[in-house]
């Protein structure tokens, strides 16, 4: 998810619009956040799940 962040904030910086930019900066912070709670908790669910302490 890192990655992909990463990427698609170098192609939205690159693309000439900054209002544009800012706006979408925002929704890709955003689904940064969520794949690192999404991370998270697939780490807890998998550890309850196999019943690792």
């Amino acid at each position: 998810i890192e990655a992909d962040y990463i990427a698609g904030m170098q192609n939205l910086l690159n693309s000439g619009d900054p209002m544009t930019a800012l706006r979408k900066r925002e929704i890709y912070h955003h689904l940064r956040d969520a794949g690192r709670a999404l991370r998270s908790t697939v780490d807890i669910l998998h550890k309850a799940v196999v019943g690792i302490s």
